[in-house]
């Protein structure tokens, strides 16, 4: 657009039509700028749901974790146990023995008391 500015001073109106010039490229920056913000909040939101879902996946294998746990130590006290039991089991089954021996010698002295 020419006007009575411009034709009185050329400078003027190249100052006006690089301002001109300088707010279109400005206002398309800054629609460009505007289409990444909301790209990036887009993105943004998508890895806090991932984080989310990962923070959750983390608890619930944690607490699997801690079940497999308790399950480990009940196992363990069971073998414990059995072994504690089979070793009182030896130990009685020795101790018959012992005593069977013991009242086997008892009766043979008393025969050979009462043979004498």
């Amino acid at each position: 657009m020419v006007t009575r500015k411009t034709l009185k001073d050329p400078i003027a109106g190249i100052r006006e039509t690089e301002t001109a010039v300088l707010a279109q490229i400005n206002s398309e920056d800054t629609r460009t700028l505007a289409v990444q913000e909301d790209i990036l909040e887009k993105e943004f939101l998508e890895m806090q749901k991932v984080l989310l879902a990962m923070q959750n996946l983390l608890i619930h294998l944690y607490a699997l974790v801690e079940q497999q746990q308790k399950q480990l130590e009940l196992i363990v006290a069971m073998g414990e146990k059995r072994k504690l039991m089979e070793s009182k089991q030896t130990r009685d089954q020795e101790q018959t023995r012992i005593d069977g021996q013991n009242s086997a010698n008892v009766e043979s002295k008393e025969l050979e008391a009462y043979e004498i």
